[in-house]
Parts: C-alpha cells; structure tokens; sequence
C-alpha cells in the first residue's frame, strides 16, 4: 500500500496490509482508510481492515455478513456502506 503526498507529488509506502486482497472496495473516513471485501487468489471475501495514517497501523474489522468483492464502499454522514458487489456466484443487488 502506498500513499500520494500532493504537496511533494511523491508516493510512499506504508505498512502492508493483513491479508492480501483484490476487487476490494475502499473509502476514506476521518483520518483512517477502510477496505473491506475482495478476492485474495482463491476465495471471496467477508473482512474489512482499517488503516490508521496516525499509527502507520492496519487493524481488522468485523466482518461484512456476505462475501463480496467488486464492491462499492462508500462513506456517509460518518458510515461505510458496503454497496452490491459479486459473491462468486452472482452479482449482488444488496448493501450491508
């Protein structure tokens, strides 16, 4: 994972995160980055991690109650919302 600093237009790297993941979704909350759901090579998943810039630390969440990935995870009025998404099966019409 790597953060884009806009006053120096530089990236740099931050700590890792806990389980690998693709097709995940993201959102920006506060000062902590969330990522929840996605692919890690070989299953969908439920989890959700958060990154906290003030700590340079990733931190598990509860999980989401389906797996998803392709997901929308958006931030609103202080809420994530993890919005459709696919399970492996299907395409999902359903937010959590």
């Amino acid at each position: 994972v790597e953060y884009y600093n806009h006053h120096t237009a530089l990236w740099h790297p931050v700590a890792p995160m806990i389980n690998k993941r693709c097709r995940h979704g993201a959102a920006a909350l506060g000062s902590n980055l969330y990522v929840a759901g996605g692919y890690d090579g070989s299953a969908f998943l439920s989890g959700a991690e958060v990154y906290s810039s003030v700590a340079d630390q990733w931190s598990h969440l509860v999980a989401m109650n389906t797996r998803r990935s392709r997901i929308s995870l958006v931030a609103n009025c202080g809420r994530l919302y993890a919005v459709g998404g696919y399970d492996g099966q299907s395409n999902l019409s359903s937010m959590e």
